[in-house]
């Protein structure tokens, strides 16, 4: 036979309010750490083009595929520093001017002897591109750089966690699936080692102006 509680019940409904008060309190993330708000200004100020974001932005837990078949997460963004570029392989323009001017970026450091972050290619075409289609076309504009891409879902997941946008342009009509463009945010998403984004380069970019903003935050930016 069930024990009847010797609690009053105002006491019961205390307790009940403070589990539940104590479990949401368990289950929130912690926030990211953000930089005291004067000392990001003054890191602000000695970027030519790049902009810090005013608290780090965490990725979503969501999976992608690289060209060897292997997972690629967010995980594979830590301890690191990582710039990721959102296009696909039949670009006509925007895409290969980027990359190249990413290549160029890297090759700078490496010429000035500066530590490179790695370059990420995520194509937000599935339907088209292949991991391997994804890893060929970034390795055309850099040795080091890594491409990938995923279900549509999980790059979705991603995009809307950095901001990114995009959307196909069935300039043909939708009676032919295949033949379209798709337009999307050019932007260059800078990821600190914490594996949260904390920078941002709009277009348009200039190696020269990004190759020394990226020298700064890797040295500069606490991590």
């Amino acid at each position: 036979m069930a024990q009847k509680s010797t609690l009053p019940w105002p006491a019961l409904i205390g307790i009940g309010l403070l589990a539940l008060l104590l479990g949401l309190w368990l289950g929130t993330p912690t926030p990211p750490k953000s930089m005291d708000p004067r000392a990001l200004n003054q890191l602000q100020s000695q970027l030519q083009a790049g902009t810090l974001l005013p608290h780090p932005r965490p990725l979503i837990d969501a999976t992608l595929e690289r060209g060897d078949g292997q997972a690629f997460t967010r995980n594979d963004l830590k301890d690191q520093w990582s710039v990721l570029f959102f296009g696909y392989t039949r670009c006509p323009d925007v895409c290969p001017m980027e990359l190249s001017m990413l290549g160029q970026t890297l090759r700078i450091l490496e010429k000035q002897g500066a530590a490179q972050p790695t370059g990420i290619f995520v194509s937000v075409d599935p339907q088209r591109d292949s991991a391997a289609n994804a890893q060929e076309f970034a390795e055309f504009f850099h040795p080091d750089f890594i491409g990938v891409t995923g279900q549509e879902e999980a790059i979705s997941q991603w995009t809307r966690s950095l901001g990114i946008l995009f959307e196909r342009d069935y300039y043909l009509g939708k009676d032919d699936p295949d033949i379209y463009l798709i337009n999307h945010s050019a932007g260059l998403i800078v990821i600190g080692p914490s594996g949260e984004q904390v920078a941002l380069f709009s277009p348009p970019h200039n190696a020269e102006k990004v190759a020394a903003d990226l020298r700064v935050l890797m040295q500069r930016y606490p991590h």
